[in-house]
């Protein structure tokens, strides 16, 4: 079984098991192939899960900007994909099968390694998808710019979901910085659902009683406050994204509502999740 690796930001990284516990009740390929392979009682004693149903909200959370992330990515029609702090994620797995897609997954040394060692024993090892270790907010950056497995010629899309809310600012900015130079030497696009505000990490809290006590065994699993760590509204976001240099595009996860499959599985009304996926949205970030 896993455990979790060291590293700078070596507490945040058992959330992804959380996360994977909770995409398995979802029709996305290889999430219960994956959920199998993680430890699911530790799963729920580090983080307080009394009984299945306790992770619906976040289930549906988690499936629909999955969804909404890769929405966008078709509207790219990118042919590189670089994914950052790629965690347990299946969709270089997925996409991976697209034999002119080129898929770089990345997170922190030990945490890729497994990652690498996982997708190995459900798909083998396909030769268009990488495994990098990549502090995605080091400085001096450690994004892939002239290396061989990208093509100089083509733009690439860059992936984040799920580590920016758990960033603080100047490490926000650091990112930034390390995703503008990139984008600078390929051209293309960053898609991320990550750029959250505090109402919409509060809402999570405000859902439930089994919410509220999950979301805070998070903030005491990564010792990073969710809420701090977030803008203070949309119109911050937007300001904050033009000063790093980017112009955006969103979407809202309420877009893909209707494609959940979570409720159906753990049983649930999508109505119950509107106020809470309405204040979030995926982000299409292009240089200016």
């Amino acid at each position: 079984m896993m455990t979790a690796p060291p590293n700078q930001f070596d507490a945040i990284s058992p959330t992804a098991m959380l996360v994977t516990y909770a995409r398995q009740f979802s029709d996305i390929p290889f999430t219960t192939e994956l959920a199998q392979l993680i430890n699911i009682p530790e799963v729920f004693e580090q983080f307080a899960i009394e009984r299945q149903e306790d992770i619906l909200l976040l289930a549906a959370l988690f499936e629909a900007r999955y969804k909404a992330v890769d929405w966008a990515i078709a509207q790219s029609e990118s042919k590189q994909i670089v994914e950052l702090a790629s965690g347990f994620l299946p969709r270089g797995m997925v996409m991976s099968q697209n034999s002119d897609m080129t898929f770089v997954e990345s997170d922190l040394p030990a945490m890729i390694q497994l990652k690498q060692r996982l997708v190995a024993q459900i798909i083998g090892e396909p030769s268009n998808l990488y495994f990098k270790a990549i502090n995605a907010a080091s400085q001096p950056s450690q994004l892939p710019v002239g290396t061989d497995y990208l093509r100089e010629s083509e733009p690439i899309t860059l992936l984040c979901e799920g580590l920016l809310q758990y960033l603080t600012m100047s490490e926000k900015r650091q990112l930034f910085a390390n995703i503008r130079e990139m984008l600078k030497h390929y051209g293309g696009v960053w898609i991320t659902p990550d750029l959250a505000t505090k109402q919409s990490q509060l809402q999570i809290e405000e859902h439930s009683t089994p919410s509220q006590r999950l979301h805070q065994s998070i903030i005491n699993t990564t010792g990073r406050s969710l809420v701090d760590n977030s803008f203070n509204d949309r119109a911050e976001i937007k300001q904050f994204i033009s000063e790093q240099g980017f112009e955006v595009e969103e979407c809202s996860l309420l877009d893909v509502v209707d494609r959940l499959t979570c409720l159906e599985i753990l049983g649930g009304d999508s109505e119950n999740f509107d106020s809470v996926l309405g204040t979030r949205y995926v982000s299409m970030l292009t240089l200016k």
